[in-house]
């Protein structure tokens, strides 16, 4: 049986509260959980091909790179070449591509799902990414570039900007705020709960190592087999090609970075309700102007 609009709001995870860290990550795996099919699809149809991409891509440059460096270690192409490397920097542009094609995915998402007008179909995220997705992706470049000038001149101030404005992308998407704003409103969200954003990151980032992890187990394992079939009698193209693969298979694990910014909206929303109470101001105004029947 078809789920219906009404089903839909009745059945919605109530993001305007204030949480604790734990409330904050078990909210998101309900949230999860309860759209795992259909924010799953909008994630493979949309942003799939993308990380395709950004796989084989990876895959190519790093199977030179090793391969090169394994058959001539002094004479080969060294990691700093690489790094500085015109392909490099392609590399680097896929990436945030792809993290700002996911991070949209997953916000507009939200956005939709708060409003009452979700499940977001895939037809519809595919023309909101061809509209936004060109913007957003200058603005995540802007501030890579930012937070990366942090820690490369005071290391401090590059940790400090990585934290503090992890809301940027929430703001940007939920309140529809230009770049200047954005940033503004993260800075405020955060302020007096940098500690508290900080443990939510990493207690995140553990959770999404674990699950990277379970996939990446069988495949060193794996690696490890075909090392004592051939009694580790492996060339640098192997070595270079397996590198590459792993690294390729990597890529095609994004996807698990679709529950970071789960984790990140639904912090967005709890620092607004600490912040400004703007569900309960809600829930008042609806209290004195009652809908009718």
């Amino acid at each position: 049986m078809n789920q219906t609009s009404e089903d839909f709001k009745t059945q919605k995870v109530n993001l305007h509260q204030t949480r604790s860290i734990s409330e904050t990550i078990n909210t998101s795996f309900t949230f999860f959980r309860s759209e795992f099919v259909p924010l799953g699809k909008n994630l493979i149809y949309v942003a799939g091909p993308l990380i395709i991409l950004s796989a084989l891509l990876n895959y190519f440059f790093f199977n030179d790179v090793f391969g090169s460096i394994m058959a001539d270690p002094s004479g080969g192409t060294t990691g700093l070449e690489a790094i500085f490397s015109s392909q490099y920097f392609l590399l680097m542009l896929t990436q945030i591509l792809v993290t700002t094609v996911i991070g949209l995915i997953v916000n507009f998402y939200i956005l939709d799902y708060m409003e009452g007008s979700g499940p977001t179909s895939v037809a519809r995220m595919w023309q909101l990414i061809l509209n936004k997705a060109p913007l957003y992706f200058g603005y995540m470049i802007v501030l890579f570039i930012l937070i990366m000038l942090g820690f490369m001149f005071f290391l401090l101030p590059g940790i400090y900007l990585s934290i503090a404005l992890i809301l940027f992308l929430p703001a940007a998407v939920q309140e529809n705020l230009p770049f200047g704003k954005a940033l503004k409103r993260s800075l405020y969200l955060t302020k007096n709960y940098w500690w508290f954003t900080l443990g939510l990151i990493l207690l995140t980032g553990i959770i999404i190592y674990i699950i990277y992890m379970i996939f990446e187990i069988p495949f060193m394992a794996l690696g490890v087999g075909l090392g004592f079939s051939s009694g580790f009698q492996v060339t640098p193209d192997d070595i270079g090609s397996f590198y590459g693969i792993y690294v390729a298979f990597a890529q095609l694990l994004m996807l698990v970075y679709s529950f970071l910014f789960v984790v990140e909206t639904v912090h967005f929303y709890s620092q607004r309700e600490k912040k400004e109470a703007r569900g309960l101001g809600e829930q008042i105004a609806e209290l004195d102007h009652p809908s009718a029947e």
